[in-house]
């Protein structure tokens, strides 16, 4: 390579500053060591993509289609989805399975390489690599379409879910997910777009070699922030669930019925709604019943989600407050704070949603 040129440069740093953050991930010591193995390997295969496109096409006798570790990234980020954000989900035999597009592009490209090695007139071959070239983006660009379905169909299960498990929401962040995906998405939307300017006959050499500037520097505040928030505890995604399903429950509708008598006796006597932590784990210690089947009964018996059930037992509290003779000095945020409320977004929305009014228009209604 006679000169370093900008994108040159971003390269090398960006894929330092990754295979630093997959050293730091793999001897962490903190909890769910396997979704941090697939977040490395997520990260490295971005290196190996980097320095491939940058440092070894420099070296090859015969430009090649896709680079292979691009087949690796989108699969490796959905199952590091799953990991996050399914309780129950280990790796199996089947996932290799997720492997095998990149396998068999790595093994079409060692063997394009062995066999074109030798041939004195490359450009012999320039109208089969084009077809190659053609054929890989496609495939390429199919299996991510195919990933990120799958993957926005989990975070949007994910999201239905939660309020069976939790009464306050505000606090599970997808934030480092979602940065995650948004970058990977602006990257893969750049290359698309130069390789459909491409197949349209339509730019030149400096529009190609912008459009890869713009892939490399997303690439490269992607790592920078990373590296910059991977410290940082609040940004990691909590709130790790797994779906519920009662098909072939073996609870009867006896057992059902005490349950919930069990269960009201806890919100109207002990109270439990007003501790703002709550989660369905807990009440299920607090009652000794599964979660499974105290999620079954709130679904079934009150006909509500673990969050609408609590929040509806506050929003009664929160009237009690507004409306008692003794309690009237209290504030509308003092009250949203003692019935277990720590948003005021999510006291207003539940507020009107169980009284047609807000808060304060309630509290100037029963005053006068």
């Amino acid at each position: 390579m006679e000169h370093w040129s900008l994108a040159d440069i971003f390269t090398i740093i960006t894929a330092f500053q990754l295979t630093l953050l997959s050293a730091v991930i793999l001897t962490s010591r903190r909890p769910g060591r396997l979704s941090q193995h697939l977040l490395a390997a997520f990260l490295l295969a971005n290196v190996f993509l980097l320095l491939q496109f940058e440092l070894i096409s420099q070296f090859k006798p015969v430009k090649l289609g896709v680079t292979p570790f691009y087949f690796l990234l989108a699969p490796l980020l959905y199952l590091y989805v799953q990991s996050l954000l399914v309780e129950s989900f280990r790796l199996k035999r089947i996932h290799v399975l997720h492997l095998i597009p990149f396998l068999v592009m790595a093994a079409y490209s060692l063997l394009m390489v062995i066999v074109r090695s030798g041939e004195k007139n490359p450009g012999e071959w320039k109208g089969i690599v084009h077809l190659e070239s053609t054929i890989s983006y496609i495939l390429l660009d199919v299996l991510i379409i195919y990933y990120l379905i799958r993957i926005f169909i989990t975070f949007f299960q994910y999201r239905r879910e939660i309020r069976n498990h939790f009464a306050e929401v505000r606090h599970i962040s997808l934030n480092w997910l979602f940065f995650i995906l948004m970058a990977f998405m602006l990257m893969w939307m750049t290359d698309l777009t130069s390789t459909v300017i491409s197949w349209l006959g339509m730019g030149n050499r400096e529009l190609f070699r912008l459009l890869a500037l713009i892939s490399i520097m997303i690439n490269f505040v992607f790592a920078t922030i990373l590296v910059y928030r991977s410290m940082d505890q609040s940004w990691e995604q909590t709130g790790i669930i797994e779906a519920t399903k009662y098909v072939g429950s073996a609870l009867s509708d006896k057992e059902s019925a005490g349950y919930a008598q069990k269960i009201r006796a806890l919100m109207e006597q002990d109270k439990l709604f007003l501790d703002p932590e709550i989660s369905l784990k807990e009440l299920s210690e607090k009652s000794g019943i599964s979660p499974r089947y105290l999620s079954q009964v709130i679904n079934s018996k009150f006909n509500q989600n673990f969050f609408d059930f609590i929040n509806q037992y506050r929003i009664e509290e929160a009237k009690r407050l507004m409306a008692g003779t003794v309690r009237k000095e209290l504030t509308i945020l003092e009250v949203m704070y003692n019935v277990g409320f720590n948003s005021k977004s999510s006291f207003q929305t539940a507020f009107r949603k169980y009284t047609g009014t807000t808060p304060t228009e309630f509290r100037h209604r029963t005053l006068n």
